[in-house]
This record gives structure tokens, C-alpha cells and sequence, in this order.
């Protein structure tokens, strides 16, 4: 994800100008933030123009950033409008939209805010607040669940389920929860472990197996979950029941393409079972492998042609003497999408340097054996001798 970094002098601003309810100014830039940095990521996903990419600019409609980046104060101001009018603006437009063109602006971050990429969830209301410690920070639910309102309300049927996965307690609305941040980045990577490997085709079961050579294989869940009550809690948590049923979906869409189509695919003898049944799974590896495959062919033909040859591919990666350069790697990204109809290729190259042997370190010396802690009068055989 994307996640952006605002000058304090934004907020305090806003305080100033709102101070009451208490809270009120962080809470709304935290809304208005978490939807641009929202905007920016999903800008940063489409197909960008090399001299767009270099400039640092981003496809965005200002029009929604300005309707649905939330209001403040009695009268109902406007975030986007307030900042705006105060030239505390977070972005500026450098080619403008139009409704008439059809074409949504092109803007740049300005100098109240800067850009770093972040592998964590997109920022909260509550990182905004001046009560936040660094070490061990506090959030009250009442305004957990004022800022996650209006996410709420864009599904109401995801709502009555949401509450009551947070376990709403009355309690809790009075006092603070300390968290610890150490113990909840860890828990969202262990949660991104176990999520990634449901989308490679983990199955939700606790039973381990031995293999042709007698060793025991436990399936990737138990892995990755090892306590039995961490599986469960997992297991029956709403959004994983939806991930789940969306990739049964997927799967069974594309069965029916391969049934429909190539027939003959499913009679393979390295595609059944032991008992002489279809696999699903091998099926959707060969799939995926076989449409990895042909991107990783089109990068490579397309890579010669520029007149970069490459050195050796491994599985999802191609070795170069030389750096493709952003030009040639938006040509061979486009002939990637273009060639295999899918618009969702991307790619990235890394800079490999040679091992580089350390410098020895110099010979420790004795000081009794150094030159000039020895006394010339003991000393037979040299001149001063």
C-alpha cells in the first residue's frame, strides 16, 4: 500500500479552526488521508506513461476526493474545500479533468505531504491524534467505530455482521484499549501468510498426511496457524468465508472454460487422481503456470527485440547484463498485457551487485616484538650494535 506522511502544521490548522468536539479535526483528516492514499494506490495499479511515472504525477478524480472526503464543523465544510481555501492543499493539479474530455486529472503531491510505500494496512483516523503515543498508543472504541462508520454504511448488509465480529461492548465504550503495535503487525503478517496461501489453493483442514517417502506433511494452515484456536477464529471469520467462496467461484468458472474448450486437457494422466478423478488443484496450477509461462515468453522475446538479451529466467524472473531502463520496461509490461489480454501483468527489476570479498584485516603486531620496543644494546647483529 501507499502511505502518506502530513506536515503537523495541516492538522493544527484544522484544530484551530474546529476545536470542538474534541478530536473532530483529527478524525476528519484521517478520513480525508485514508481515502487519498486510497485514490493514489489504485492510481499507482493502472497502466501509467513513462513521463507520468517520472514526473510523479497520478490519475485521480478530484471531483470525488472533494464529495466523499468527508465534511466538518456545524455548516458542513468540506475537507477538500477548507484546505483548499487555506492553501493547505495535499495535491495539486497539474493537468486538470474535464467532463467534457472524459479524463480525470493528473496531480502531484504538494509540499504539506510526502509519499512512502508501506506493506501495512492504509492509515486510520486514530495515527492522527495528538493523545497517540509512539510506544503504546490508545484507542477508544467509540472512536474506532466513528471512524469505520462510514465504511460501514457502503455495504449495510456487511454491517450487523461487522459490529458483531468487533464484539460491541458498552464497557469498552468508556475506556481506553492499549495496544501493542509489535504484537499487532505481527499478528497482520502472520494473518498475510495464511491468506496468501488460500489463494495458492490451501484447503481448510487440520488433517496431515505422509508422503511417498513416509514423512509427515502437515497441510499449510496448521503451518503457518499452530494453535488450534488461532485456526478456528481464522476459519470463521466472515472475510475468509468471502475469500474462499470468491476463489470457489473462480475455480469453477474456469473448469467450465477448460471443459468447454479443451476437453482433451482433462484426460492427462499427470492431472488425475489416484482413483482416475479430475484434480482440481493440478488443473489450476497448470493454468496458472501455463498463462505464466506465456507472459514470461512475451518479456523475453519483447526484451531481445529492445536489444536486451537475457542471461538465464527463473520461474518469475529474467537476469539482464544491463538495466532494462523505464522506457523499455513500460514497452515490454504493455506487450506483456497486450499479447495475453490480461491488463493486470506488472513488473519491477532490482539491481544485482557481485559479491565483493571484505578487506583483510591488518596483521596484529606483538607490541613486545615491535622494532622499537627492542633495546639496541641487546642486539649483536644490528649496525648500531
Amino acid at each position: 500500500m501507499l502511505t502518506l506522511d502530513v506536515d503537523p502544521h495541516v492538522l493544527k490548522s484544522l484544530q484551530a479552526a474546529f476545536p470542538t468536539p474534541a478530536d473532530s479535526a483529527a478524525r476528519a483528516l484521517g478520513k480525508y488521508v485514508q481515502l487519498l492514499e486510497q485514490m493514489l494506490y489504485e492510481s499507482s495499479l493502472r497502466v501509467q506513461p513513462a513521463v507520468q511515472r517520472k514526473l510523479g504525477l497520478f490519475d485521480i478524480s478530484l471531483h470525488d476526493l472533494a464529495n466523499r472526503g468527508g465534511q466538518i464543523g456545524p455548516k458542513k465544510v468540506r475537507v477538500h474545500a477548507w484546505l483548499k481555501a487555506k492553501g493547505l492543499s495535499l495535491v495539486e493539479a497539474v493537468v486538470p479533468g474535464s467532463k467534457f474530455t472524459g479524463k480525470i486529472s493528473q496531480v502531484k503531491l504538494s509540499k504539506w505531504v510526502s509519499l512512502k510505500a508501506s506493506a501495512v494496512i492504509p492509515a486510520t483516523a486514530d495515527r492522527f491524534l495528538s493523545k497517540r503515543k509512539p510506544s503504546s498508543p490508545s484507542v477508544v472504541t467509540q472512536d474506532l467505530f466513528a471512524a469505520a462508520q462510514d465504511l460501514f454504511d457502503q455495504e449495510a448488509s456487511d454491517q450487523a455482521q461487522a459490529k458483531h465480529d468487533l464484539r460491541d461492548d458498552p464497557l469498552a465504550m468508556e475506556h481506553a484499549v492499549p495496544i501493542d503495535e509489535t504484537s499487532l503487525q505481527a499478528y497482520i503478517a502472520l494473518t498475510k501468510q495464511a491468506m496468501t496461501a488460500l489463494g495458492f489453493g490451501a484447503r481448510l483442514t487440520e488433517s496431515g498426511w505422509r508422503d511417498h517417502t513416509g514423512q509427515w506433511t502437515n497441510p499449510a494452515l496448521v503451518t503457518i496457524l499452530k494453535r488450534a484456536t488461532w485456526r478456528k477464529k481464522f476459519f470463521n471469520f466472515y472475510i475468509v468465508k468471502r475469500f474462499i467462496l470468491e476463489q470457489k467461484v473462480l475455480d469453477d468458472y474456469m473448469m467450465h472454460v477448460v471443459k468447454q474448450a479443451f476437453p482433451e486437457v482433462l484426460k492427462r494422466p499427470e492431472l488425475m487422481t489416484e482413483s482416475g478423478r479430475v484434480s482440481r488443484p493440478k488443473v489450476m496450477a497448470l493454468l496458472y503456470q501455463r498463462a505464466e509461462t506465456q507472459a514470461m515468453d512475451v518479456l523475453r522475446k519483447t526484451a531481445s527485440q529492445l536489444g536486451r538479451t537475457p542471461l538465464a529466467s527463473v520461474h518469475d524472473a529474467v537476469y539482464f547484463r544491463q538495466r532494462l531502463g523505464l522506457d523499455n520496461l513500460e514497452a515490454i509490461q504493455l506487450a506483456m498485457q497486450s499479447q495475453t489480454r490480461n491488463p493486470h501483468w506488472r513488473l519491477g527489476q532490482t539491481v544485482l551487485e557481485g559479491y565483493r570479498f571484505p578487506k583483510p584485516a591488518p596483521p596484529k603486531v606483538d607490541p613486545s616484538e615491535a622494532i622499537w620496543s627492542v633495546d639496541p644494546s641487546k642486539v649483536r647483529d644490528f649496525p648500531w650494535a
